[in-house]
């Protein structure tokens, strides 16, 4: 069976046709489609009227399952199985009023089986006469029917508040007979026992049930009576929550126009805002706020309605609510989330519009644990939201976390190839580094575990890319990206590892190491030497060999303060100790091997500033009267001048 079809399993349809195969399709009511059903799975229901006789199943434990739902049971309706009684209302959703012995009964249309008119006892056809004792000896009840309905109906109602009256085992039947819509019923009751009028069951009292299904002149009966507003149930909701959770805005106009409290909140923290966004009833949020509701109240998890409306992503209210004035686009719930993190959380790109257009300087705010809107985004690849968040708010592309992570570093880490391309695009660095010294490509295969990657308040939400295989298709993926848009995959991390090092895969590795850099030996830019350079972090410029740095404290090509010094092998340069002194003759010995890298090595005194082809040089002055080389005695051609 289709799941889908299941779900109409013991409800009422109307048949449609039957098929050529001899299936039959069943029309059910609220929905569009049309079911098949073989016929040896359907029952047919029979269709009863007012004044139809009929019998109750004398099946006690078959009765009471069909009643719940329909009527619901009660011990004292044993006494009825197997009479036979009359119809005295049929209701819309089939269920029926029966009189029997003068007393009627609530029953689920399956519960009975019709019975011809002369079955039914005496007693059941004076049930009205012997009720109302208007009737003189000898006459009769109406014989038109449409009168003879409206008696009857109104001997039921007597009799069923006489049944309420005299049912001790039953003392909440106010709020049942509310929840029933039965008005006369209820006006009755509180005639006669005025002190009820906030009884309850099941925690509810009648005003909130009223509330809940939209019966105005119930709920103005109730209130004239003078039924608590304020009362809450269980759960600490009020009549006006009610109202919110059942979508009756006018019936919330109702109870606030007699004083009810539009910014009560039960014991969730939750207000009225909050139930009426959560449902999604639009008319609700707008008779809320049209009240003056506070639209900054948080619940327990510190959710504000902007919160609960960026979850559920209806445009409607969502513009309602962003474009108040009253509105607290910074107030965080207890994870740290403000309005626009949640937003780039849930990947809600219409929402995160209407908050930059509000409160633009928002973009680069970070939480806690130092995620902003675009790390967020990034992480759970909202591409949508993280574009927003660069083109219309000019986010920091290059923000970071407090373990120094960048928003491209973070979807990297989950596998989202469209995040990470238009990162790039848009001008993120493929070198940068974490606190671990992690670049995006070596976080592209450090799949994340526990808390080894990012901030666990935010990844608690991460959207990561499914199981193992699908992670290592996307991570190929990401890294040929990154290794075609300058990526070093021969980087190393904090402990000597390069991207390939973390490679698995023996033809993704092969693949990535045609990126490999080939460089000309370089020249340290103090002394000329060609040498391996040390490496500065954290700016990452190699500019000196390991003698010429060991003085330097900022990088002499950027001017960042140089933290460590790195020499090829991975060792790293340590400074001097407190009060550790310098070796003043091996300083003088290299400041002398300097200088003469410099000096003329003719006149011993001017720099060197005249070239030869062969690949020496001199002070120009010496250099004038020289035919051959001074070095390598080699004829010399041309001078070339050096500045």
């Amino acid at each position: 069976m289709n799941l889908s079809a299941a779900f109409y399993v013991g409800k009422i349809g109307t048949v449609h046709r039957i098929t050529d195969k001899g299936d039959i399709r069943v029309q059910y009511e609220g929905c569009l489609n049309r079911w098949t059903f073989h016929p040896g799975a359907l029952t047919k229901i029979q269709v009863y009227s007012v004044g139809d006789a009929v019998m109750v199943i004398n099946d006690l434990e078959k009765v009471k399952e069909l009643q719940k739902g329909h009527g619901e049971w009660t011990d004292c309706m044993s006494s009825v199985l197997g009479q036979v009684g009359k119809v005295v209302k049929v209701y819309s959703d089939g269920d029926m009023r029966v009189c029997i012995n003068g007393q009627t009964w609530t029953f689920n249309i399956q519960c009975c089986v019709p019975r011809p008119q002369d079955q039914l006892q005496v007693d059941n056809t004076k049930c009205a006469e012997d009720t109302l004792g208007h009737s003189k000896a000898g006459d009769t009840l109406p014989t038109n029917t449409a009168n003879a309905a409206a008696v009857e109906e109104s001997v039921a109602m007597l009799d069923h508040i006489m049944q309420v009256e005299n049912d001790p085992a039953n003392p909440d039947s106010l709020v049942k007979e509310a929840a029933q819509g039965h008005l006369d019923v209820v006006r009755e009751i509180i005639n006669r026992h005025p002190d009820q009028v906030n009884a309850k069951s099941a925690g509810k009292t009648a005003l909130q049930v009223a509330s809940h299904q939209g019966g105005m002149d119930m709920v103005t009966l109730l209130l004239n009576a003078k039924a608590d507003i304020e009362l809450k149930d269980n759960d600490g909701d009020t009549a006006l929550h009610y109202s919110a959770f059942g979508n009756q805005p006018d019936i919330m106009k109702v109870l606030l126009e007699h004083g009810a409290n539009v910014n009560a909140i039960n014991d969730g923290g939750c207000s009225t805002l909050h139930v009426a966004v959560n449902k999604q009833h639009l008319d609700c949020v707008k008779v809320l706020i049209s009240h003056k509701c506070d639209l900054n109240i948080q619940d327990t998890y510190g959710d504000t309605a902007q919160h609960d409306a960026i979850g559920k992503d209806n445009k409607e209210i969502v513009t309602i609510l962003m474009d108040h004035p009253d509105v607290d686009f910074s107030l965080k719930n207890t994870r740290g989330f403000n309005a626009l993190h949640h937003a780039a959380l849930k990947g809600n790109a219409y929402a995160t519009e209407r908050i930059l257009a509000r409160v633009a300087s928002m973009v680069n705010l970070r939480k806690d644990d130092g995620f902003a809107a675009l790390h967020l985004a990034s992480l759970n690849g909202h591409s949508t939201v993280a574009q927003v968040l660069l083109r219309q708010g000019e986010a920091d592309i290059e923000i970071k976390n407090n373990r120094q992570q960048t928003p491209l570093m973070l979807a990297g880490t989950q596998g989202h190839l469209p995040v990470v391309q238009l990162l790039v695009e848009s001008g993120a660095s493929v070198l940068a580094e974490d606190e671990d010294g992690h670049t995006p490509l070596h976080l592209t295969f450090l799949r994340p575990h526990s808390e080894t990657s990012h901030g666990r308040g935010s990844r608690d939400q991460a959207s990561g890319s499914g199981d193992d295989a699908t992670f290592q298709c996307s991570a190929a993926a990401i890294a040929k990206y990154l290794a075609e848009h300058g990526a070093d995959v021969m980087h190393l991390d904090n402990k000597n590892r390069t991207p390939l090092d973390l490679v698995t895969d023996a033809k993704l590795k092969e693949e990535l190491e045609r990126f490999k850099i080939v460089e000309a030996i370089p020249q340290c830019i103090v002394c000329d030497e060609e040498t391996l350079l040390v490496l500065f972090k954290p700016c990452g410029h190699k500019i000196s060999c390991g003698d010429c740095c060991i003085k330097m404290k900022k990088c002499l090509s950027c001017s960042i303060l140089i933290e460590r010094k790195i020499f090829p092998d991975g060792t790293e340069l340590s400074r001097p100790k407190s009060g550790e002194g310098i070796n003043i003759k091996d300083m003088h010995k290299r400041l002398q091997e300097m200088e003469d890298s410099v000096t003329c090595g003719i006149c011993l005194d001017r720099k060197k500033n005249a070239a030869f082809l062969c690949g020496h040089s001199a002070c120009s002055e010496c250099a004038q009267g020289l035919r051959q080389c001074h070095m390598c005695r080699k004829p010399i051609t041309k001078r070339i001048n050096l500045f």
